[in-house]
């Protein structure tokens, strides 16, 4: 432990405010101090390692009720700070973006992928040819406009 954080944990025994804080520790404003406990130092705090379960029950409770952290800490996760909510959500979410470009992009996939453009470019060939077919029948611009040939 840092021993700002040790100096922040005896003034907060001593009841210190965090503005009183800050006028002790140079350097420091009322609000990183404020951050600095309420995330990381502040002994009710469950610092473990999130288990697969607590990460599910994130998931849904960031589906239920948005992004509040706030409301999720104190009322869902009581002992997981509000920045570790967020960073954890964060962390699950872009875990699960690469998992999705892992698959996408696997052998398999690309297969797949290849097969379908290669479709599409069939099909397109296909309606180009048929396009290239009609122009070909008519005899005359008008027909090639779509208008009939007008006999005076």
């Amino acid at each position: 432990m840092r021993s700002e954080d040790t100096t922040i944990l005896q003034y907060k025994r001593d009841g210190l405010s965090f503005s009183e804080m800050a006028k002790k520790l140079k350097g420091r404003t009322t609000e990183a101090i404020r951050s600095r406990y309420n995330n990381y130092l502040d002994p009710a705090l469950n610092l473990t390692e999130w288990t697969k379960v607590e990460r599910q029950q994130l998931m849904a409770a960031v589906e239920k009720y948005g992004r509040k952290w706030s409301y999720i800490s104190k009322h869902i996760f009581q002992g997981r700070s509000v920045r570790a909510c967020q960073n954890t959500w964060n962390a699950t979410i872009r875990s699960k973006q690469r998992a999705m470009q892992q698959h996408i992009s696997s052998p398999a996939a690309m297969r797949v992928v290849e097969k379908m453009h290669q479709d599409v470019l069939n099909r397109l060939q296909d309606i180009a040819s048929k396009d290239n077919d009609a122009i070909g029948s008519c005899e005359t611009e008008a027909e090639l406009r779509g208008e009939e040939d007008v006999i005076e």
